[in-house]
């Protein structure tokens, strides 16, 4: 189920005054694009962040004015009635012509597990979903209480009584619910809307009625009349019939079905009390928050419900009932938003202005979403819990019906911030045009005029080009709508600077260059590139008018030199820089962690903990058992922002796993400020442990520069929100596609094994050690044969038979492999099965036995090797594997059977064995 909350605050529509480089000023004065905005003409929209009680709280509050001719609430409905979908998915579901949902939140409780509502819904005086109540005082909805649009067009908050009930031989009985799971004593009415059956439990009893004077959208007020055509025997579930209704019984309720037999007429009313009578919606939920401007909780104030610090979504009206509020406040999320309990937000409603005010489902379901100026459609406004949005079953939906309109008010930028140079040019982008319905209008650049004041230079239809050092204003229109955008010429500059500042870049690969001016106040400068004069070594590459660098097809560095008057820049070039190591983890005094619903702590590894290379390594350690429910994660962040100039084919970093298999990811920032989140592994991917080499690609068509803002460990599923550490060495950059990553510090790309061992490494069948390296030329003990056999072949070491071995006690750490090879024959004991001898070295005839028995392997009964008899206990064996092409032996035609093995040369067998 879903259940939580939230908050906001009120919209104050301000001028929006607009300089250079930010918004231009429209003439209607609509507020800015940010923290408010006017969403409709009906709807304003407002977000706070501030402290209460010592905890930060990120509110956001939607206000809707029903008095307003194009402005209406409506209730979003799952169809079907156990389906889900996110808040912004049911806005633009059921947005069209005429009927646009500019804003919303998520409606009421549901049942996560069977996905159906959980309390009452109507529509259009039609009974969508009957409900129930729960028991209890400490319960959310233990009180008959909805929020709902009524007859008159008000929004109101109030109790409900709704009345369902059965007429069988002149008794009337109480009907608990409709369509939904039949619980202790219940007796429930199924319709065909709920299904083909009932799906009931086999602890009832139930009757078919066919004939029914109506059985499909049931209103308040009717009367249904059928025929009992079936008495089902107990615990048979029924087929619900096209023609009409099934009534399913439990415990005391049985009682009420079992005097009737087949050929009876029975009569369902359905009505509810006169206020809701013919509403245009109902939604029920709970507990209420505010009664008549006081706070008045509906729930037991020491519950731990009501205690809960957790994200929470209300709606409230205002004594008028034509003013409704939309209410969330984000939670558990440690330096952003901690949550409120129901007290707190309750109190905080009184203070915006609520008369009435009823919570709703909150948690990981909070979500609230907006029209922005722009955008055709409304978009999440909050940061929900887990980290996205949760499919919920209802929204409720603020309506715009308002007409198309003509041009009023249009914002725009210039492509570059600052002044601009004489002969420098500039665009001018229309971020978007607004109606005066604040409907967003198609930009038609054909209707758009642009023009210059004043004599400092002239338009070429978007883009002005500087002539004399003065300053003036742009103005652009269409139809109607006008905007003015402040500009400054000037004929100086006193400082040069190129980006990126250096270059690493693969060969033949191309990066452009920009420039940006300064003048003797500091402020920027606009200059175009091509007003440079570029100087670059022919061995380095060549560059265009404009700054485009095209790099060498050689490995190289040099310098490229950037001219303008008297002013110059020198920019460093490295070719074939494949990978740039943007953090070494020497030390964390540049990082720090963050948590959502988890406990975490971030220092550097002790000389005793694994590292890959250097002299240290990020520790962090977190615990995700003690936090709220919802997605916890733990974030690694740089203290000043890791930022790449150039774009990386992709993003890597050295994970030590702890084998918890939690979910590695990653957000970055794009030049235009846009937040992306990548991912190093897929959901419950990193799953190893010991080290391995985690990368995480970026969006094809991302804007640089751009900036690492988190690395962070996740994990929505509750099952497995444990305890865990986690290292993590060696952050880089990697640009060029054919890179590869050494996987060990010993083991190179150029090492004869590197193939075989990496593969057995990526599919987790064997690690290195805590410091980076493999150690391909130690020895293999037996012990170590175990675990990679039953690694390779994914034996069952969870429930194994006992194995008897005097050194292999149940305590030993490896047990369990041990017994997993044993029990499957492949490897036995010394000393006639009393021992297993774990640490004695393998040999290369020992473990040709192995893998001939593990892997199945035939041969010819021949063996090429001079130093293999066939007396020697692995003649066979040998010969399998020679056979199978699993080895060649060495060069003198010996096979060396005595020697004992190393782990490079168990690599290369073992990797033959799993790929030929």
């Amino acid at each position: 189920m879903a259940e939580k909350r939230k908050i906001l605050s009120i919209v104050v529509v301000a001028t929006l005054i607009i300089q250079m480089g930010l918004f231009m000023k429209p003439t209607n004065k609509v507020s800015a694009q940010g923290s408010q905005f006017q969403v409709s003409t009906g709807v304003k929209y407002s977000e706070t962040n501030t402290k209460i009680n010592s905890y930060n709280q990120a509110l956001r509050v939607m206000e809707i004015n029903l008095q307003d001719p194009y402005t209406q609430l409506d209730l979003g409905l799952p169809s079907p009635l156990n389906s889900l979908a996110t808040t912004s998915k049911q806005a633009i579901r059921d947005s069209k012509e005429g009927h646009q949902v500019v804003g919303a939140i998520n409606g009421s409780f549901f049942d996560m597990s069977s996905k159906f509502p959980m309390y009452l819904l109507s529509y259009n005086n039609q009974l969508v979903n009957a409900g129930v109540i729960s028991s209890g005082f400490d319960q959310y909805v233990n009180k008959p209480v909805a929020f709902g649009v009524t007859a008159d067009g008000k929004a109101l908050i109030d109790s409900y009584d709704l009345n369902l009930s059965l007429v069988h031989n002149g008794v009337t009985s109480k009907i608990t619910s409709m369509n939904k799971i039949r619980n202790y004593d219940d007796l429930i009415l199924y319709t065909p809307e709920y299904g083909k059956n009932t799906n009931s439990n086999k602890f009832g009893m139930e009757v078919v009625i066919t004939n029914a004077s109506k059985n499909k959208n049931l209103a308040f007020g009717d009367v249904v009349t059928g025929t009992v055509s079936e008495v089902k025997p107990y615990g048979e579930a029924a087929a619900i019939p096209e023609d009409g209704l099934v009534l399913s019984a439990h415990g005391t309720s049985i009682d009420i079905l079992k005097g009737m037999q087949t050929g009876d007429q029975v009569s369902i009313s359905l009505d509810i009390d006169a206020k809701w009578k013919n509403s245009k919606f109902m939604v029920a939920s709970g507990p209420v928050l505010v009664s008549n401007g006081q706070v008045k909780l509906g729930i037991d104030p020491n519950s731990s419900r009501a205690k809960e610090r957790a994200p929470r979504t209300a709606v409230a009206v205002d004594k008028t009932l034509t003013k409704v509020f939309f209410v969330t406040v984000d939670g558990r999320q440690e330096g952003y938003s901690k949550g409120m309990n129901l007290k707190e937000f309750a109190e905080y409603l009184v203070k915006m202005g609520a008369y009435q005010a009823l919570n709703l489902d909150g948690g990981g379901s909070t979500a609230m979403v907006g029209r922005k100026y722009g955008n055709q459609q409304a978009t999440l406004l909050n940061k929900p819990s887990d980290g996205r949005e949760r499919a919920v079953s209802t929204t409720l939906q603020a309506i715009s019906t308002a007409p198309i309109g003509e041009p009023k008010t249009i914002s725009a930028q210039f492509a570059q911030k600052g002044k601009i140079a004489i002969g420098a040019s500039v665009d001018v982008n229309v971020k978007y045009i607004l109606d005066q319905y604040y409907n967003t209008l198609t930009v038609d650049s054909s209707k758009l005029a642009y023009s210059a004041s004043s004599t400092i230079g002239n338009m070429n239809g978007k883009t002005f080009t500087a002539s004399k050092a003065g300053t003036g204003n742009i103005v652009v229109k269409s139809g109607n709508a006008t905007a003015s955008l402040p500009i400054t010429v000037v004929d100086k500059i006193s400082k040069l600077s190129v980006s990126p500042a250096t270059i690493n870049i693969a060969k033949s690969a191309s990066q452009q260059l920009s420039v940006k001016g300064y003048d003797a106040s500091g402020d920027e400068v606009i200059i175009n590139a091509s007003s440079l004069k570029w100087n670059v070594p022919s061995s380095l590459g060549t560059i265009t008018k404009d700054g485009k660098f095209q790099a060498s097809s050689k490995n190289g560095s040099g310098t490229i030199t950037a001219t303008y008057g008297n002013l110059s820049v020198k920019i460093p070039v490295q070719i074939g820089a494949d990978n740039v190591i943007v953090e070494s983890f020497d030390t964390v005094d540049g990082w720090s962690v963050e948590t959502a619903r988890a406990t975490a702590s971030l220092v550097k590894a002790s000389s005793s903990e694994p590292k890959m290379q250097g002299t240290g390594a990020a520790k962090l350690s977190y615990d995700f058992s003690n936090g709220d429910s919802g997605t916890a994660a733990a974030y690694l962040v740089p203290k000043k922002p890791i930022t790449f100039s150039d774009k990386p084919d992709h993003i890597g970093i050295w994970t030590y796993g702890d084998g918890n298999g939690h979910w590695l990811r990653g957000l970055v920032t794009d030049g235009n400020g846009k937040e992306h989140t990548i991912d190093f592994t897929e959901e419950g991917g990193l799953d190893w442990v010991g080290w391995k080499y985690a990368k995480a690609t970026l969006p094809s068509d991302i804007a640089l520069p751009i900036q690492v803002k988190q690395v962070y460990v996740v994990e929505p599923s509750a099952s497995k929100q444990g305890k865990g550490t986690l290292y993590f060495d060696k952050l880089q950059a990697v640009y060029s596609a054919s890179y590869i990553e050494p996987i060990y510090t010993d083991v190179p790309s150029s090492y004869p094994g590197f193939k075989e061992i990496k593969y057995l490494s990526e599919n987790n069948i064997i690690s290195g050690y805590g410091t980076g390296d493999f150690r391909p030329g130690a020895e293999l003990r037996r012990v170590d044969a175990a675990i990679l056999i039953s690694k390779a072949l994914n034996l069952n070491t969870e429930t194994v038979k006992n194995v008897s071995y005097k050194d292999v006690p149940k305590t030993y750490r490896f047990y369990n492999e041990i017994a997993a090879v044993s029990n499957a024959g492949i490897m036995n004991g010394k000393n006639k099965g009393t021992t297993f001898d774990p640490n004695a070295k393998l040999t290369r005839a020992e473990m040709a036995v192995i893998l001939q028995k593990a892997f199945k392997l035939k041969g010819n009964g021949k063996v090429v090797y001079k130093d293999v008899s066939k007396s020697s206990f692995a003649y066979d064996a040998i010969s399998a594997l020679y056979t199978e092409k699993i080895t060649v032996g060495y060069a003198d035609n010996t096979y060396r059977p005595g020697e004992p093995i190393t782990r490079a040369q168990y690599s290369y067998f073992l990797y033959r064995c799993l790929t030929k």
